[in-house]
């Protein structure tokens, strides 16, 4: 059998517990060896160092640098270039808006440095912006005018 921890991190009183648990358990060569304890922890200072000796570290950490990150972007994407019927001015948009949130989350390691608040950008902002851009670009396509534009004012798009 297996066993799944999650959020180990918020009870990390009960961990020593859980080490003797697992101490005496292996000792005694009493369980099956497809056993496998599985943990889910944010890093915190109180973790029990012997139980992270005895683990193998399995991170899931957002690729490093504006291509990566583009590239994550285009391959979560799927097929939402065809949300759309101006399909060239929405691909260009969504290449400034993808090129956009990989500069914000590469801005992470810079902290609240050059902001005036501190948040962390993920993808659901990203996915808020890409569906209020097909949604105001399909609101113009369909002759609904957008009320933030004159009559005569071209589109920015």
């Amino acid at each position: 059998m297996w066993c799944f921890l999650s959020n180990c991190h918020l009870s990390v009183n009960l961990l020593p517990e859980l080490e003797n648990i697992m101490d005496d358990m292996f000792d005694d060569q009493s369980y099956d060896q497809a056993f496998r304890v599985y943990l889910s922890a944010s890093p915190v200072p109180g973790f029990p160092i012997s139980l992270l000796q005895r683990s193998v570290k399995s991170a899931v950490e957002p690729p490093r640098g504006i291509k990566a990150n583009m590239m994550r972007m285009y391959e979560n994407m799927g097929k939402s270039f065809t949300r759309c019927e101006k399909d060239m001015e929405f691909r260009k948009a969504v290449y400034g808006l993808v090129w956009f949130h990989a500069i914000l989350i590469e801005r992470k390691k810079f902290k609240t440095l050059g902001w005036n608040i501190p948040y962390s950008f993920n993808d659901s902002d990203y996915q808020v912006c890409e569906d209020t851009l097909a949604l105001n670009m399909g609101r113009y396509k369909e002759g609904v005018k957008n009320p933030d534009f004159e009559a005569n004012q071209p589109v920015p798009w």
